[in-house]
């Protein structure tokens, strides 16, 4: 397969799926974004259609609200009343949490933008960014980590593995084996694309239905893989093992002290700030810390 290494690496596009909880937070992601970000690049905040009119208070120029339900096929579908779930009318329901990685697959295919950024709505930059984080020599930057998953993890990390192999064909791959899961994550669309018409070719069916028959999936895992193992040094991408996100996932409030210290806690190579929402640490909190307010 071809790669096509001729597309224009001059802006890129930052895409962050959101709901209705989330709203306070993703708003603090965008005060960021207008603060540290440098143009050119488009923010892309991906909402259901229940949600539009909420966040929709947040496009401006370099903002715009993209509907979930816009991106799918008419066999993915949401019932009324029901949140967790999605159903298909070419299998099993599928959760939203793997409709979530769905839609970034889809929306990362279609955008004008050849570089794809993804930062959920707990997440915020603290730094300047730009286009000189993502590309060197013509080469986009790859998030992963070498033997980054060892042997007996107690996560899911080994299903995602085999998933992954298993949609583009390959043999599982052995543990231990590459991480590919972090934040502020880099894709290229052409690398997204030709993914996808590898999955459809295995299966003879849609990327969609594919995956979403899927039921221990990572997006982050799938495309890590299909760079490693398929296109290798065809994909325009350079390899790099660094975190540039500073991040707490505890699902405990912290003190203002333990706050503080996470905020201090950052170092030199990172760009932004994540603190769980699962944390239920109110924005207001650390947005001041921040100096986002």
């Amino acid at each position: 397969m071809q790669i096509d290494n001729s597309q224009n690496l001059s802006s890129f596009a930052i895409i962050t799926p959101s709901y209705d909880q989330d709203f306070q937070r993703c708003q603090l992601l965008c005060k960021s974004i207008s603060r540290f970000v440098q143009p050119p690049f488009k923010h892309y905040i991906v909402v259901e259609k229940r949600d539009l009119k909420l966040f929709s208070q947040l496009k401006n120029q370099h903002t715009e609200i993209i509907i979930v339900q816009d991106l799918l096929p008419f066999w993915l579908f949401r019932l009324p009343k029901i949140r967790k779930t999605w159903f298909s009318l070419k299998g099993v329901p599928v959760r939203s949490w793997i409709m979530q990685q769905i839609s970034k697959i889809a929306l990362s295919r279609v955008i004008d933008e050849e570089i794809s950024v993804f930062l959920d709505s707990d997440e915020m930059f603290i730094r300047d960014f730009g286009i000189s984080n993502l590309v060197k020599n013509n080469q986009v930057r790859f998030y992963a980590e070498p033997e980054g998953n060892p042997i007996g993890m107690d996560t899911p990390h080994q299903h995602w593995h085999q998933s992954a192999s298993r949609l583009l064909g390959l043999t599982a791959t052995p543990m231990p084996a590459p991480d590919y899961i972090a934040d502020v994550i880099t894709w290229k669309r052409e690398n997204v694309t030709a993914m996808c018409r590898h999955i459809e070719r295995i299966y003879h069916q849609s990327w969609f239905e594919a995956v979403s028959k899927t039921w221990h999936f990572s997006e982050y895992t799938l495309y890590g893989t299909y760079i490693d193992r398929v296109l290798q040094d065809r994909s325009s991408h350079y390899w790099d093992p660094t975190k540039i996100l500073n991040s707490y996932y505890d699902p405990n409030v912290m003190t203002e002290e333990e706050l503080r210290n996470f905020v201090n806690s950052t170092r030199p190579e990172h760009v932004a700030i994540m603190i769980s929402a699962k944390a239920k640490i109110a924005v207001d909190r650390y947005a001041s810390l921040l100096e986002l307010e």
